[in-house]
């Protein structure tokens, strides 16, 4: 625990002895305060355990076999507090996410442009390179399909994140973004 490495979320199944989850928990929690922890119990454990875990420092114990849906609801939890002033770009929930606002549902053209966005070591993008993002050969692109995409994408975040989305067009080339910090893809 005395590791140079910096976590954001600690995954800890308590095991078979149960008081040592609970101490992991404890230590952990006294090192970093903002670091997310997330407890697996038993499932025959009585509710009690799961309570001491809480008190431990533990964000949040789960009986195991834990859902897979409903960890990924906890870990999306934990990193809203953990992470606010990142933008997130959820491809399994197929959602965009600002700091401190709602998730934007989009769809899977939107995600691939942003997608490709997210990953352009300058994010920015020509129309080729978003052609072959939606699977489709340049020769063959309708531009107009893009346009529509943009445009649907920009007024669906307006609407729902009640702000501008800051994705700029760079007129005869393509489009970049302006986020002041990276997309997290999850």
């Amino acid at each position: 625990m005395t590791s140079d490495i910096q976590y954001d979320i600690a995954v800890i199944d308590m095991g078979c002895a149960r008081g040592a989850g609970c101490a992991i928990a404890s230590r952990l929690r006294a090192v970093d305060a903002r670091l997310g922890i997330l407890l697996l119990s038993g499932d025959d454990d009585p509710p009690g355990i799961r309570i001491t875990g809480l008190q431990s420092g533990a964000d949040f114990c789960e009986p195991k076999p834990p859902m897979t849906s409903l960890i990924r609801a906890y870990i999306d939890t934990i990193l809203r507090r953990i992470a606010p002033q990142a933008w997130s770009l959820d491809t399994i929930a197929r959602t965009l996410r600002a700091p401190h606002r709602d998730a934007v549902p989009i769809n899977p053209r939107e995600m691939a442009l942003l997608r490709l966005l997210a990953d352009s070591s300058h994010h920015a993008a020509d129309r080729c390179a978003i052609a072959h993002a939606f699977g489709i050969e340049w020769v063959g692109f309708d531009e107009r399909v893009l346009e529509k995409t943009v445009s649907r994408l920009r007024r669906k975040w307006r609407d729902g994140a009640m702000c501008d989305l800051p994705l700029r067009t760079m007129h005869g080339v393509g489009y970049c973004y302006c986020f002041t910090e990276k997309i997290q893809i999850c």
